[in-house]
């Protein structure tokens, strides 16, 4: 299985790669409406060209994501935390406490200002970050051509947004109220949109190559291929395949969701999504019956509508990442028996697990 050699793959389920539309999700729609931001959008490179010009020959730069997932007019790449704040950081607080009095704010402020300084807020932090067993990722090089390290989710956005909250991987009421709040909130939808729903981490990486058969895995519902080329670059031979059934054919520039006119007359502009890994097109049913799956572990990470292809599964490891909102292997709990969980990191307000399940008669 070959990586996508210009770090990002551009490609529609049909036969010939083209540009993909992505999803984004409709978050407080006024919200796109109501901010005065001058984002880093294309049209100074684009001149005259049309919204539909400039789609047509965007790139996406690797491991980056758009703010097109709540501004629906925007174009614009982001790297790290930091230029996502940079950007929206104040804006967005300005939205955000709109209606509520100075006083309201300021007390916000002070409460969080004192958490940040608490000794053991910080250490709460620390041993958080320690229990994930973070570090060792310096040492190997980018799996992704065009990054600057091996896991950028991990190193270029969740780390530096736990550290400017002190994030304890638990909720902590004033950090609702912190300085960028929402627009930490946006970043973290906008991470999951474009370059993985859950951040993967060395140790749950290895753990899986691990346990998985001669370290061959299936990524059922892959997505955009992040965790199979982060694992493919740690040796495990990895197979890829989604149905695509998540890519809603969502447009800017107010079209509707299936690009016919809506009521504001506009058909809308489809927009790119990056994929770092070469992904099949395949029914997961279907792929696992023709038994193709033979000899792999199935990792399953926020799967939707999937989990029933553990029927016609023959083998005995399955990966599973999720809170109790997605599929879960409940229907199967008779044959299969968990064997380790281990910590992973937590977006504010979510719950992620990630958890190794044994076939029961796999055991001698």
């Amino acid at each position: 299985m070959n990586l996508v050699t210009n770090g990002v793959q551009l490609k529609s389920p049909g036969k010939t790669p083209t540009v993909r539309e992505a999803p984004f999700l409709e978050i407080i729609t006024d919200l796109s409406w109501s901010l005065k931001i001058k984002t880093k959008d294309f049209n100074d490179s684009f001149g005259a060209k049309t919204l539909a010009e400039q789609c047509s020959e965007l790139q996406w730069p690797p491991c980056c994501v758009s703010p097109n997932t709540f501004r629906d007019s925007s174009f614009g790449f982001f790297a790290s935390f930091e230029e996502w704040m940079q950007t929206y950081g104040q804006p967005l607080d300005d939205v955000d406490w709109e209606g509520r009095d100075s006083e309201a704010r300021e007390r916000a402020a002070r409460k969080f200002q004192e958490a940040m300084s608490s000794p053991q807020c910080q250490a709460h932090h620390e041993r958080y970050l320690e229990d994930l067993g973070l570090g060792g990722e310096s040492e190997l090089q980018p799996v992704i051509p065009g990054t600057d390290c091996f896991n950028p989710v991990l190193e270029n956005f969740w780390k530096p947004w736990a550290k400017s909250v002190l994030f304890p991987g638990a909720f902590r009421p004033d950090i609702v109220d912190a300085p960028g709040a929402l627009a930490a909130c946006f970043l973290q939808q906008a991470v999951r949109e474009h370059l993985c729903w859950s951040v993967p981490t060395l140790p749950i990486l290895r753990c899986m190559i691990n346990f998985a058969p001669e370290g061959r895995i299936l990524d059922v519902a892959a997505g955009s291929g992040y965790w199979s080329a982060l694992l493919a670059g740690l040796g495990a031979d990895v197979l890829a395949i989604d149905n695509f059934s998540w890519w809603q054919k969502r447009r800017v520039n107010g079209g509707s969701v299936n690009g016919t006119e809506s009521s504001s007359g506009k058909e809308g502009i489809p927009l790119p999504t990056p994929f770092y890994y070469d992904i099949e097109e395949a029914d997961a049913v279907e792929f696992i019956k023709a038994g193709k799956a033979e000899g792999r572990a199935l990792f399953f990470s926020w799967p939707f509508n999937v989990m029933q292809c553990l029927e016609h599964y023959t083998g005995d490891t399955v990966f599973w990442i999720g809170e109790g909102s997605t599929d879960d292997i409940m229907p199967w709990a008779d044959e299969w028996l968990e064997v380790h969980r281990v910590e992973i990191p937590q977006w504010f307000s979510l719950h992620d697990e990630f958890v190794v399940y044994k076939r029961k008669g796999s055991f001698s």
